[in-house]
Formats: structure tokens, C-alpha cells, sequence
């Protein structure tokens, strides 16, 4: 019983959101729009590259990995669901909330 209360302490339900992406060379030239899911809204993530372009890097919903996003070529960001995070995901996704990783632009 003392484990599954921990366990719930850990995990949390976090917002996913799926964001429409048109990449100057995509891996699929047959498919230039892509859609990903991702885990929190991306105006949490964005900073500014050394090149001066607005990136966000968001934590995928479907697997265990991050994605960059250049913003200038984010088509659209739309809410999608929730999804439970497990303690692990969860402290990956707080390390990136909290700016763990890069800078939060204004």
C-alpha cells in the first residue's frame, strides 16, 4: 500500500498537445507536413539559438525522447488530451519546466 502512495505521489497528469511542423528538409519528401505529440505547451520551452532563430525543444508524448522545433515553422499547436506521466517521464519533463535545459524567452 505504501509503494502505490508513493507511486501516486510521483506520477502527475500532464496536458499533450499536437504541433504541426513543416520542415525545410524532411526525411519524407512525399509528406513535407508532420505532426507530433508533445508533452506540455511549447511557449514554456522557447529559446533563442546561437544562429538567432527561435527553437523550443518538448518532450514526446509517444515515446521516450526530445524533439526541437525551429518556431518559424510550427504550423499549429493544438491541444490533444492528457496523458499520466510515470515518476520517470515526469522528472524528465520537470527538468525541462523549470529550464534545466535552456533559457525561457519572455
Amino acid at each position: 500500500m505504501k509503494n502505490i502512495l508513493n507511486f501516486l505521489r510521483q506520477t502527475r497528469i500532464a496536458p499533450t498537445y499536437t504541433v504541426t511542423y513543416a520542415p525545410a528538409d524532411s526525411r519524407n519528401p512525399h509528406l513535407p507536413i508532420q505532426k507530433y505529440g508533445i508533452i506540455e505547451h511549447p511557449r514554456h520551452l522557447a529559446w533563442k539559438s546561437q544562429a538567432g532563430n527561435r527553437l523550443f525543444t518538448a518532450f514526446s508524448s509517444r515515446s521516450d525522447r526530445f524533439i526541437a522545433f525551429r518556431a518559424d515553422r510550427v504550423l499549429s499547436v493544438n491541444f490533444s488530451g492528457w496523458k499520466i506521466l510515470t515518476p520517470q517521464i515526469n522528472a524528465k519533463v520537470a527538468k525541462t519546466l523549470t529550464g534545466a535545459t535552456a533559457p525561457v524567452l519572455a
